[in-house]
This record gives structure tokens, sequence and C-alpha cells, in this order.
């Protein structure tokens, strides 16, 4: 190859490299913007958000690597990151912040039990719960056995958790063998129960007011649409990725973020009508990156963000690994402590908090 020939081969690496960078910068940007509108419009974003994190590796990639070819091109990635930067901040925690807070704290546990391991009278997860520290406890798929010889009972769980006197249940779904819902247990008097109204079978969102002292806390418990994804799903989904089985799982996840992006709007318009200070938990079924989270999290501090570490992984199932479970507060609160214990009595992680109400 001689010098002329080299040099337009060169130069056709060179514009492809930036075509490729380009596609990454746009890649990076349409979920960063698009979780500001209705996902039953804008579906392709939620698939581009879930590798939001790839992407930006990606583009600091071509940083790097342009620092040391033509430094110039450093500003397509280097400025686009710096314009979704507060994006990374509640997908990655760059700073873990444990500094001891003085004065009274609570802790928070929000936690996806699985049905206690589908029912199971031997689960671990209730003594784990119960000897947690927690004094708050938000669970999402709990329920119970209607056959309690053999199965969970409600009065098991109960008598478990007997280090919670105070309870909040709320049974989505209620047949002639099971129930499903979500739960809050608290170490303090719970005053005030509510459930939030909207469109769902199984899924569901309460409030909880919390005498803390001479404080009340409102505390939103939340399980949010599920993807709708079966094991059979994901096990086809990892194993044959054809055109049929990626196409049958986009439509899933398109239908269930549309129905959580309506339940967000229910469980926002909520917590700005609450005329006490905010505490928002649960497993809302999707990722930082996403139109539910933008907007249950507008008003309020995410605890992971400068308290956590890493990307947070809180759902772990397979090649599907996502934070979905999340802990937030409002301004009224101080948080540090921020912990995602990895036991696998589930495949979500219990999430615990520390947070401290600010009395200025």
């Amino acid at each position: 190859m001689n010098k002329a020939e080299n040099k337009v081969l060169k130069k056709i690496l060179k514009i492809l490299l930036i075509a490729v960078n380009i596609l990454a910068v746009i890649a990076m940007l349409i979920p960063a913007f698009s979780q500001y509108l209705p996902p039953a419009k804008y579906a392709f974003a939620v698939y581009l958000g879930l590798f939001f994190l790839p992407i930006v590796l990606l583009n600091v990639f071509f940083v790097l690597f342009w620092l040391f070819k033509w430094k110039i091109y450093i500003l397509i990635s280097a400025i686009s990151i710096c314009v979704v930067y507060s994006d990374i901040k509640v997908s990655f925690s760059f700073f873990n912040r444990q500094k001891q807070e003085t004065g009274k704290t609570i802790k928070v546990l929000t936690y996806n039990v699985m049905l206690f391991n589908y029912y199971d009278k031997k689960s671990k997860t209730l003594n784990y719960i119960n000897n947690s520290g927690a004094d708050i406890v938000c669970l999402q798929e709990f329920g119970w056995h209607k056959n309690g010889k053999d199965f969970l009972s409600k009065e098991k769980i109960i008598s478990s958790l007997s280090n919670y006197p105070y309870c909040h249940i709320n049974i989505a779904l209620d047949n002639k063998k099971v129930t499903y819902g979500i739960a809050t247990f608290s170490k303090y008097p719970i005053v005030r129960k509510h459930r939030i109204d909207y469109e769902s079978y199984f899924n569901s969102s309460t409030y909880s007011d919390i005498k803390i002292d001479d404080d009340t806390v409102r505390i939103f418990n939340n399980h949010l649409e599920s993807n709708r994804l079966t094991k059979n799903d994901k096990d086809r989904l990892s194993e044959e990725m054809d055109s049929e089985i990626i196409s049958q799982t986009a439509h899933k996840l398109s239908v269930a973020a549309a129905i959580r992006a309506k339940q967000a709007d229910s469980v926002a318009a909520e917590m700005a009508r609450s005329p006490y200070k905010v505490i928002a938990c649960g497993d809302f079924n999707d990722i930082p990156m996403s139109y539910v989270y933008q907007k249950i999290s507008n008003d309020l501090q995410d605890t992971f963000v400068g308290s956590g570490k890493g990307i947070g992984i809180t759902f772990s199932d397979k090649l599907y690994r996502f934070r979905i479970d999340y802990i937030l507060a409002n301004e009224h609160f101080k948080y540090y402590g921020y912990e995602i214990d990895k036991v696998k009595f589930s495949d979500h992680y219990p999430v615990f908090s520390r947070i401290k109400i600010d009395k200025d």
C-alpha cells in the first residue's frame, strides 16, 4: 500500500469514527431528554435508557481516544457528557457519604420480598426484616396464602414481625388461594392510611402518615406496574434473541411503561398535596433514566446519590440487573448510610437509608 492509499484509508477510518461517535452522542442524549416525555409516545427511549451507562462509557472512550489522536474531536463527546452529567449522577454514585449525623435519625427499608419466596413457611425473609434494625419498612410483592397450614399465613407474618407494632397493609389482588399487595410496617404510630387511586390489576401505591415524636411524616410505598416479562420470556431472550422475541419483549416493555407513567402522575400529584414531610419508597419497576423516576423524584432527594456507591443494582435476575428500587426524601430531610444488602431471599435486594428530620 503506497502513501496515497494509506492516507485515504486513514481519512475514511477517521470519518467512520466520527460518525460512530456522533451516533453514540445521540444515543446518550435521547434517553436523557425523552425521560421528560410520556413513554406512550416515545417508547424507543425506554429501550435506550436501559443501556444509558454503557453508552456513557462508550462516549468516555471516545474522549480518551481523541485525546491521543485528533484532540479537537474530544469536544463531540465531552460537551455532551457535561450536558447529561446530572443524569449520570443518578445512575452512578461517585461518592459514598457515610458520615454519622448527630441527633435522631430513622432507618428506612424498602424491599420487594417476592411473596416471601412464594408463600414459603420457612422463608428467612421475615426474620431478616424483623432483625434489620429498620424503623420503617416498606414491602412490595407482599402477601399470604389462604392455606395457612402448608403455606405462609397472615398470622405468621404479623407474629414474625413483632418488632413492628403498627402496619398498613394494602391487598391489590385477593382470590380464593392467595393475596398480593404492599405493606408498610413501623415502630412509630401510623395515624392515617390511604390507597392512591390508579388503574392496575395487582400493583398499588399507598401513603401512611406516621407520627415520629412531634413530627408527622407521610411515607409513600409504591409497587408500580411490572414489566410483564415471564421467566420464559427472559430465558428465550437470553438464549435466542431473534427478531420475533425482541419484538414481543419490546411490546411488553412499551405497554408497561405507558401504564407506569400514568401511575407515576397519580403518585406525584398526591405527593404535591401532602401537608407533611414526604419519604417515597418502593419498587418503581423503572430505571433512573425514565419518565417514572423523573416524575416522582422531581422535588425529592434520591438517597442513593452521594450516599450510595457504584451503579446500585437492586434487581438481579441473570442478565437483568438494574436499579429500580428507591428511597427518596424531600428537602426537610438529611440522609446518609445508603446500603444495598445483597442477600438472596428475593430477586430484589433490600435497600436501607438513614434519614434525619431537619429541624432547621
